[in-house]
């Protein structure tokens, strides 16, 4: 997933110049914000019936907690540095 966010934030780089990148960003990564690749889908796709718990550290206090959250793309969006 990280390497995901910064080939879609650099997508002109060469792979050596993108390793560098990586590397940097991360290190400054003023954590614990979290690193996501897409918007947190809160609703279930319409094919999904069941609802299912996403991250939230507005609704749930538990993922407040996490110290580097690193976000799955898909539903049910969760920390997948957990």
């Amino acid at each position: 997933i990280l390497v995901a966010w910064v080939c879609r934030h650099h997508p002109e780089h060469k792979p050596s110049t993108l390793l560098r990148i990586f590397f940097r960003t991360f290190a400054m990564w003023e954590w614990p914000r979290p690193v996501s690749i897409c918007p947190v889908q809160k609703d279930p796709p319409v094919d999904v019936r069941i609802s299912m718990p996403v991250w939230d550290p507005r609704e749930n206090p538990r993922d407040a907690t996490h110290l580097m959250p690193i976000l799955t793309p898909a539903y049910p969006c969760m920390n997948s540095a957990y």
